[in-house]
């Protein structure tokens, strides 16, 4: 195994009092034997918890110089949390986990050793997961519709146990939770992708922050992913595969009474005459939605191409930073 010259751990809390201690003492047992990197940074964003967790967290940054900690005003959610985090990182390699004791901090150089073998992001996964029944079997019908429907094979999406070259997350924005998707941004971008098997602990102290809304969330962040990742770029297409068709329905329809009409004309049957026919309101209607979303395509083609990635807003705010090793506390 190559050691890593310099590596941020990146963990996301919230209501984990109970844990940081715990993990802060296993991490750097592990870190600090130098097995797997040479200097290491350790970054705490507490997702605006409301017990005390901060204070933890301060007194770990106290303690600690490899120690950093962000401090949201409220709870913006994982995806801002890992954002702050990657926007903070000074290291060349990014490892992510959890901050609830279930992901095994003496696993990490299972993952350091595949990223070894030339690959930009490796995910953990849990093949023997220590969750009750109903989220093991919820997962597993995810990540298996996930692999299918995004084309990347991989057994578990949901896995925060993730390593990452700097260069996979530095720009990357988030929202939602579309950090269950990093591994198809990583390989969209060009990025190799594996996973290996890791332990994965039950949980001691504090409970799960997830309910049963997340798997409305999850159908959700689907058909978001499956958007930006065909057509983010592109977004004239998906507007036009919607807004042609009914262009076309429509003016179908209308040729068909255009001929009916001529008819009428051509013989007096009344039946064939134009304004009698209820069809011309909906072929009207029908053109005139599809033509909106045809222009709808247009305008997003040119607020893609007038904007700029660097403009984009981060979704949340920071109260404060705290960096020891730096010397500073930003707010």
């Amino acid at each position: 195994m190559n050691n890593i010259n310099y590596l941020s751990v990146i963990i996301p809390v919230l209501n984990e009092e109970e844990n940081i201690d715990i993990l802060i003492s296993r991490l750097s047992r592990v870190l600090g034997q130098r097995e797997i990197c040479d200097r290491y940074e350790i970054i705490f964003v507490d997702d605006g918890s409301t017990d005390s967790t901060r204070g933890r967290v301060i007194e770990a940054c106290e303690r600690n110089d490899n120690i950093k900690a962000i401090f949201f005003r409220r709870n913006f959610g994982k995806s801002a949390a890992l954002m702050a985090g990657f926007k903070e990182a000074c290291g060349e390699v990014i490892l992510t986990m959890d901050g609830d004791l279930q992901d095994e901090p003496t696993e990490i150089h299972k993952l350091v050793n595949k990223l070894n073998e030339g690959y930009d992001l490796v995910s953990g996964w849990k093949r023997t997961r220590n969750d009750s029944l109903e989220k093991v079997v919820a997962s597993r019908i995810f990540n298996w519709i996930i692999s299918r429907v995004l084309r990347l094979k991989l057994h578990d999406f949901n896995s925060g146990f993730k390593i990452y070259k700097s260069w996979t997350v530095k720009d990357i924005r988030l929202s939602g939770n579309l950090y269950r998707f990093l591994p198809v941004f990583v390989e969209r971008q060009g990025g190799r992708v594996a996973e290996v098997p890791v332990t994965h602990n039950k949980r001691i102290h504090g409970i799960s922050k997830y309910g049963l809304k997340r798997y409305l969330h999850g159908l959700f962040d689907l058909l978001t992913m499956i958007f930006l990742s065909s057509f983010l770029f592109r977004p004239m297409y998906f507007f036009g595969l919607a807004g042609l068709p009914l262009m076309g329905l429509g003016i179908s329809g209308g040729f068909y009474l255009l001929v009916k009409h001529l008819f009428w004309l051509v013989t007096g049957d009344i039946s064939y005459q134009l304004n009698s026919r209820p069809l011309l309101i909906i072929a009207l209607g029908i053109t005139g939605l599809g033509l909106s979303i045809f222009l709808f395509g247009l305008l997003a083609e040119l607020i893609l191409h007038v904007s700029s990635a660097t403009t984009t807003p981060f979704f949340y705010s920071i109260e404060k930073t705290i960096s020891k090793r730096q010397g500073s506390e930003r707010g």
